[in-house]
């Protein structure tokens, strides 16, 4: 399990939301990387910030 700290951004202007979230997904992401729909609760585009967290 990879947790990761995530924020939303705009994609069409690059600027990113004051809130920053937790997210725990069973494969790895892209740090830096921009996802969409990440799943519920978590629709629009996300960046992931930092991997906080690896459990095996």
């Amino acid at each position: 399990m990879y947790t990761y700290r995530i924020i939303r951004e705009d994609f069409q202007t690059g600027k990113q939301g004051k809130r920053r979230r937790t997210i725990t997904r069973r494969h790895p992401l892209t740090v830096g990387g921009l996802y969409t729909h990440l799943g519920s609760g978590f629709s629009g585009c996300w960046r992931v910030l930092e991997l906080l967290e690896v459990l095996e």
